[in-house]
């Protein structure tokens, strides 16, 4: 990977008015830009290439432009010294330094993305994670509900060679563990453990149901529906509901779509939100269409 070389001259000249030492400033700058190269480099593994380095570059270089407009009186001198204009400056700097970190920001959250994506494909999408989950919950509940039982045994929670065998059968490997009270001084699987676990059975119940759901929708045909200068598309593979205008809406019906949880897609050049009941009916009320 090619990544450009700050300019070790343009990097002392950027602090000339701030620093009584601007070749080790500027050797300092050139060596925290490495850094980031290095560090970013490692971080995104194979999503990092050429656009990403030359984008790191021209926003480094975009701080030296910045930072060589700005002054200090210590520097300069208090003497007719530009106020006004060195706060505006500074104002520049900032916003630049800020614009670098957004950026990285930015690019570590795509990969993230793009990562538990190609993960989420792997495992064969979102429903077999799901079912997956699902089935592995109510295993941990049936064990947990079964350990239980062996440990009330009489003599209850007393630690036998029986219990034990008893419990490495239904998949305890270290069943003594099991016999150590916690810091309650209570043994075994306490109540509020399987309650917890038996939220999670019926929240991913539920997920299952929606993408099973989501499924049998994508298989349907995407449907449109027209309207006086616009068109509704009920796009049931992508799960979205979308609003496309012929003409650019004015402010009020934008302000309305916001207020309805509609977001602008720049991808479909136009203006969508999960597809729900609820999102049907706000475009109904947006666009007085029968949807």
């Amino acid at each position: 990977m090619n990544i450009k070389q700050i300019d070790k001259q343009t990097a002392e000249r950027a602090y000339h008015g701030t620093s009584f030492s601007p070749e080790k400033r500027g050797a300092s700058f050139i060596n925290d830009y490495e850094q980031a190269c290095k560090n970013l480099e490692q971080e995104l593994g194979n999503h990092w290439n050429q656009e990403v380095a030359d984008k790191l570059y021209a926003l480094y270089t975009d701080i030296l432009a910045a930072q060589s407009r700005c002054m200090s009186t210590m520097i300069t001198g208090p003497a007719n010294f530009p106020v006004a204009r060195n706060e505006k400056a500074n104002r520049s700097l900032e916003n630049k330094w800020q614009s670098l970190n957004s950026f990285i920001y930015t690019v570590k959250k795509r990969a993230e993305k793009q990562d538990n994506k190609a993960s989420i494909e792997a495992a064969g999408g979102e429903l077999a994670i799901a079912k997956a989950k699902l089935a592995t919950l109510k295993k941990n509940q049936e064990k947990m509900k079964a350990a239980n039982k062996i440990i009330r045994i009489a003599p209850k929670y007393v630690s036998t060679p029986e219990k034990l065998e008893a419990l490495r059968a239904i998949g305890f490997p270290d069943p003594e563990k099991i016999f150590a009270p916690n810091c309650f001084g209570c043994i075994g699987f306490e109540g509020f453990e399987l309650t917890n676990n038996n939220a999670k059975i019926k929240n991913t119940a539920a997920r299952v149901s929606q993408l099973e759901r989501r499924e049998a929708a994508a298989e349907q045909n995407d449907r449109e529906i027209r309207g006086a200068g616009l068109t509704v598309t009920i796009c049931y593979a992508d799960n979205r509901i979308r609003i496309a205008h012929d003409e650019i809406p004015s402010r009020e019906v934008r302000s309305e779509l916001k207020a309805c949880g509609f977001h602008w897609s720049r991808q479909n050049t136009a203006w969508q939100r999960q597809l729900t009941r609820n999102a049907i009916q706000a475009a109904e009320q947006i666009t007085k269409l029968a949807i």
